[in-house]
């Protein structure tokens, strides 16, 4: 996902910023089986101090019924790992793309 926010990789990691998942909640309604087409959908829909929140949600196609719900929280890390504000090119990009609350 980074790189479709024009940040490389390569770039992040030159930076020693790192992110990490801090949580991560999934649930499931129905399976996907092999063949089944689906689409998935990521949104962040809050940013704020030092955590990204992010919904996930699994869909089958054409019919759109709904596989899976997620929500997680990605937490940015300075140099030495420690828990720091959101990056500002990150949330820059991030409300650039995307219509999110920023908070």
């Amino acid at each position: 996902m980074l790189e479709q926010l024009g940040i490389s990789v390569d770039y992040w990691t030159s930076t020693g910023n790192a992110m990490a998942l801090s949580e991560l909640n999934l649930k499931y309604f129905a399976p996907l089986r092999s063949g089944d087409k689906f689409a998935v959908k990521v949104k962040p829909i809050q940013i704020k101090g030092v955590r990204i929140i992010v919904e996930h949600i699994i869909e089958t196609l054409p019919h759109r019924k709904l596989v899976l719900e997620g929500r997680a929280t990605a937490v940015c890390l300075n140099k030495d790992f420690r828990p720091t504000r959101v990056f500002p090119e990150l949330s820059a990009s991030l409300m650039e793309v995307f219509s999110c609350k920023v908070a």
